[in-house]
């Protein structure tokens, strides 16, 4: 990630959890967060098996 110059989320390695439940939960550590980093969501809703894009 750090080659491809992603960063902003190295402080978050040693949470525990899910891909999915971070954005939902806006995980966070060493005062960053999920929030500070995400541009985009892309979700199933597994009702109409829609699969829209969030994008902020």
């Amino acid at each position: 990630m750090v080659d491809a110059g992603w960063s902003g989320l190295e402080t978050m390695v040693g949470i525990p959890g899910l891909v999915g439940a971070a954005p939902v939960q806006n995980a966070g550590a060493y005062g960053s967060e999920v929030a500070d980093v995400l541009t985009a969501l892309t979700v199933l809703d597994r009702r109409t098996r829609a699969v829209p894009v969030w994008a902020t």
